[in-house]
């Protein structure tokens, strides 16, 4: 910067700006279960309580990783909408951008058709006299393919 004080100019001075951005947090939403007994029509994929700790507005970016292919409503919008096509498990991937970078991805699961219980797996049988055990069940799953 350089002033003039009407027969001066003043040395040049430089200043230097940092700008702190914290990145932005996706929520895309709790997973979402129709069984058989459900006709669905359309399901809206949800990502309007993901936020940005500045407060910028932020935008949205849906992609599909699994399931049979379907066509969103606007992948660039917090609440896409889709018609499912046949029962399956659909997981997407939500990331939002607060203008200066994105947030991590955020995946949600949409499970279409019949729920089947999960298996649970507590591991081999443990025998001892003294002392601990430690249990696993590690290998317990989901049927269906996706959950926790």
């Amino acid at each position: 910067m350089i002033v003039n004080n009407g027969s001066f100019n003043s040395f040049p001075d430089a200043v230097q700006v940092r700008v702190k951005n914290d990145p932005p947090t996706a929520d895309a939403g709790p997973d979402q279960l129709f069984g058989d007994q459900q006709p669905v029509a359309s399901v809206t994929l949800d990502g309007s309580r993901s936020f940005d700790p500045e407060g910028a507005v932020l935008s949205y970016h849906w992609q599909q990783l699994r399931g049979w292919n379907v066509q969103l409503s606007d992948p660039d919008s917090a609440k896409p909408i889709f018609l499912h096509p046949w029962q399956g498990t659909y997981l997407f991937e939500l990331v939002v951008n607060d203008g200066m970078q994105d947030s991590a991805p955020d995946v949600v699961a949409i499970v279409i058709g019949p729920n089947h219980a999960p298996i649970a797996d507590a591991g081999l049988p443990r025998y001892v006299a003294a002392g601990c055990v430690t249990l696993d069940g590690t290998h317990s799953f989901d049927p269906d393919g996706y959950g926790t």
